[in-house]
Order: structure tokens, then C-alpha cells, then sequence
């Protein structure tokens, strides 16, 4: 292995690298399961119940089924990883706090406006924590990392390096014969019996190592009104509004059949603000029964976001001793992001004052998902095309039942699947002009599954729950593209306990 390609490519980085890409536009059009315990331990099943202030988020115009105002105030501690790269494997969180206040228009037992309900809600919409730690699988001395940087060598020196000026002599092949071909690094590069540069050559791996740190969150605030036309009819809107703050670390380590190494440490953040809007409507069909449909309609969240990355390239000796690194200290880059469009159905029934049911269909076509910039439109129209036929339609169900064997205590359990986000066939767009990552892995995620359960108490005044979650999920993990690397299974095994304490007035 040599290391001179590999100096190209940070070299490269160092004029503009960008991280923006399908994957990442995945992770910021989703969302997990996250609220009050109430909503979480009925699986979020709740938008055509309404009762709770979580629900805003879904349908606002659940709020409007409340007859009375209602505070509460939700905390939760998220685990299931070990930690790595320095990062905890558990976290403690605030997932919800919010407000609603009934305004009474009319006796409830007239007919037309009824009531005016007003909502403030706080949710955690991200819990980004996710830890990874995994020997990669099936290399066998054949496929290597170095052959995908090898080729985005070649491209550059086939292309773009003599467009690019005052970008250094780590592009000049001269000076990587010169200066750098001395071991450590990723690759071999060719030169014909006269000394002029041929290629860069990758060399199979037998061993390989990634390391994932991934951590930060989304938080959304939505502000909603909500209306209670004859208790049979409630319409509502809301804005939401949005803050990212999501990092992740990573590392990759490859040893080559000749025994040499290197190691590629990346670092990114992403900050950004986000809004939307969301219509929904709960209707009651039939006057005399409890039974409830609900509509809702969530516009794109439009982001404005912000990303800094930053790398290290470590080389190694057959023995493990490390001769050298690089250090890119990174970009700074502004765009903006959209989510596809979502809607959602639902359908809630209540027995008495002890059983409730709900179920839920939403479905969202993430390949709708854009980048945008004026400046480079060209990349992310590319990006955009890439994104489309990357990931597909995805659908969320929701199933909760409550169970009050008094009318002071309550038994909950709930269900949530996800659909696959992405194609099995997807992989990570890796270039070799200057928009490009140091990050060649990617992971093609199944379905996600939530299984939840709760119990609440209900005072005078006030009310405690509780709730368990358990995620579960399943994935293709690739280290670079290569269409006969089979991949490295891992999974998305995650635990979250949460309690909320409200009151009503």
C-alpha cells in the first residue's frame, strides 16, 4: 500500500468537501417514536383519540377533544449500545413538555363552535444516539476500501487534475513518485519503465475495522389551534418549528495482504432550523357512537442547515506503528434541505371509560426528499436524482390499546413498524471531483420495529405514566461500493424508559 492517492484526496477535501448526500437525507426525513409515556406506550396510535399534547404533532386537531387544560412534562433515558470513539452508549433526554388550553365557546351540549383549544408542544422528533463498533465481514483478501479510492484517483488524474490550480503537489504524480512512495498509505501507484505514472492500484484487505460514534438530536415545537364544532367535528392546524444538532465520528481501519495500513478518522456536525405546517381533522361519524376518524396533512419541513467535516488519515507498518497522518481540519458549507410531503389516517373507539383503541397509517415518498443551493446546483440536482432512486415510499403503522381495570389506573401496550427507507440496491454516491466525503460506508436499513407498554395513575388534579420502548432494527452494512462485497449485518437494538408527569385544570 502507499499512501499517495489517499494524499491526493485529502488534498481535494481540503478545497470543498461535502458530506450532503441520500443517507444523510434519510436520517433527517424520519423520525423515531418519542412523546409523553401516555402516546409512546400506546405505540403513538393516539391522533383520532386526541387526550394528550403530544398528539399535535401527528394531527392538531386532536387537541380539540380536550374539555379541560393540560400541562405536562416528559423525561426518558435512552440506552442499548456500549459506548466508543470516547462516546457514552446511553443517554438521558427531555422528550415532550406542552400546554393546552380549553376555551369554552358554548355548552358542550349545543351545537356548532363548541370550543377553542390552544397548543404549545416541546417533542424530541431525533434521538440520534447510535454506536457501532464491528469488524467488517467477507474481505477475504480479495476487496479492499483502497480499490474505490484507487478509481477516484484515476478519475481525478483523468480529469479533473488539470483543471485544478494551486492546489499543491500532492496531485502532481512527479512528486508522489518522488516524495511519497514510501510505505504506509492505501494504494500503489503504477509507472512504466520511464518513470511516467500509469494509475493508482488498490490492494486487497484481509482485515477491516469500523467505528461509528453518532450522537446530538431534532427537537420540534409546534404551535396549534384547534376547533369543536358540535363534539363531532374537530379541525386543527399547527406550525412546527425545527432544530437539528446532529454529529457523528467515524472510523475506518484497513490492513492490506501486504500487512501495511492506514486508518481514516472523519468528523461532522450538522446545525440547522426547520418549519412547517400541519392540517388535520378528527371526525365522529355517527353522533351516538365513540367511534373516530382522523385525517392529516404535514407540509415539507423546509431546513436551512449548516455542516462543518474535518478528517485524519493515519498510516500504519506492518507491525501496527504509525508513520504518519494528515490532518484535514476541515469545511464549512450552507444549503438547505426539504422532507417529502406526509399524510396520515387514523381511527380511535373507546368503550365506556375503560378501554381505548387506536390504529394509524402514515405514509411519507422519502425519494421525494431535495437538496438545495443556487451556488452549485448542478451537485445537489445530481444529489436529487440520486436521492430518488436511492430510497421509496415509507409507511408507518400504529396500534395501541389502554386498558383502566379502575378509573385510577391505566395498562397500555402499543406497536409501531416502519418500512425499509431505502432500496436494498442503493449505495453511497462517492465522486472524485471536489465534492466528496472521506466517508465510502453506508448502511441499506430494514423495517423498523417498536414494541411499547405503559401504565398510568390518575389523580385529582394530575396524572403520572410510564412507559417502556424497545427498537428494533436490522441492516446492510458495506464499507465501500463494490458489487460483489457481500455485507456486514448489524443492528439498531435501542431501550428507552420515560415518565411524564401532568396536570389538568
Amino acid at each position: 500500500m502507499k499512501k499517495s492517492v489517499l494524499l491526493t484526496l485529502m488534498t481535494l477535501f481540503a478545497i470543498n468537501a461535502w458530506s450532503q448526500e441520500t443517507y444523510d437525507a434519510m436520517r433527517f426525513a424520519t423520525s423515531d417514536l418519542n412523546g409523553s409515556a401516555r402516546y409512546v406506550g400506546m405505540g403513538g396510535a393516539l391522533s383520532a383519540l386526541g387526550g394528550d399534547v403530544a398528539v399535535m404533532s401527528d394531527n392538531p386537531a386532536a387537541i380539540g377533544l380536550f374539555s379541560k387544560s393540560d400541562a405536562s412534562f416528559t423525561v426518558s433515558g435512552v440506552f442499548g449500545s456500549k459506548g466508543t470513539m470516547g462516546h457514552d452508549g446511553g443517554r438521558a433526554s427531555i422528550d415532550n413538555g406542552g400546554i393546552v388550553l380549553s376555551s369554552i365557546v358554548k355548552e358542550s351540549s349545543g351545537t356548532g363552535l363548541l370550543r377553542v383549544n390552544y397548543g404549545v408542544n416541546f417533542k424530541k422528533k431525533h434521538n440520534y444516539l447510535y454506536n457501532l463498533d464491528k469488524d467488517i465481514a467477507h474481505l477475504n483478501g480479495i476487496f479492499s476500501q483502497s480499490f474505490q479510492i484507487a478509481k477516484l484517483g484515476n478519475d481525478f488524474e483523468d480529469g479533473y487534475y488539470d483543471e485544478l490550480n494551486g492546489i499543491g503537489d500532492f496531485a502532481n504524480p512527479e512528486f508522489s513518485q518522488n516524495g511519497d512512495l514510501v510505505h504506509g498509505g492505501a494504494t500503489n501507484a503504477s509507472f512504466d519503465d520511464n518513470g511516467n505514472f500509469l494509475g493508482y492500484e488498490g490492494v486487497a484487505a484481509n482485515q477491516a475495522l469500523l467505528q461509528k460514534a453518532q450522537f446530538g438530536g431534532e427537537n420540534e415545537v409546534d404551535v396549534a389551534v384547534a376547533f369543536n364544532i358540535s363534539n363531532q367535528v374537530f379541525l386543527g392546524a399547527s406550525v412546527g418549528f425545527y432544530d437539528i444538532n446532529y454529529s457523528r465520528d467515524s472510523y475506518y481501519e484497513e490492513v492490506g495482504v501486504d500487512g501495511l495500513g492506514y486508518g481514516i478518522t472523519t468528523m461532522y456536525d450538522t446545525d440547522g432550523d426547520g418549519v412547517d405546517v400541519k392540517f388535520g381533522a378528527v371526525l365522529r361519524p355517527i353522533e351516538e357512537s365513540p367511534f373516530r376518524i382522523g385525517l392529516s396533512v404535514k407540509t415539507p419541513i423546509w431546513y436551512s442547515m449548516h455542516d462543518v467535516n474535518g478528517a485524519i488519515l493515519d498510516f500504519y507498518d506492518v507491525n501496527g506503528k504509525n508513520e504518519g497522518y494528515v490532518n484535514y481540519n476541515g469545511a464549512e458549507v450552507d444549503y438547505n434541505f426539504q422532507t417529502p410531503w406526509k399524510f396520515g389516517l387514523s381511527m380511535g373507539y373507546t368503550v365506556g371509560n375503560y378501554l381505548a383503541l387506536g390504529a394509524e397509517w402514515e405514509f411519507a415518498d422519502l425519494s421525494t426528499s431535495k437538496y438545495k443551493m443556487s451556488s452549485h446546483s448542478d451537485y445537489f440536482d445530481m444529489i436529487n436524482d440520486w436521492t430518488k432512486d436511492a430510497l421509496k415510499m415509507q409507511h408507518t403503522f400504529k396500534a395501541g390499546i389502554e386498558i383502566k381495570p379502575t378509573e385510577q389506573f391505566s395498562i397500555r401496550f402499543g406497536y409501531n413498524f416502519v418500512t425499509a427507507p431505502i432500496k436494498d440496491d442503493a449505495y453511497r454516491l462517492v465522486l472524485a471531483d471536489d465534492y466528496m466525503s472521506t466517508e465510502t460506508y453506508y448502511t441499506n436499513w430494514k423495517g423498523t420495529n417498536r414494541f411499547t407498554c405503559g401504565l398510568g395513575y390518575r389523580y385529582k388534579g394530575g396524572y403520572i405514566d410510564l412507559a417502556y420502548q424497545y427498537n428494533t432494527q436490522k441492516g446492510d452494512l458495506y464499507a465501500f461500493d463494490d458489487v460483489d462485497l457481500k455485507p456486514t449485518e448489524v443492528n439498531f437494538n435501542r431501550h428507552q424508559l420515560m415518565g411524564t408527569i401532568g396536570f389538568r385544570f
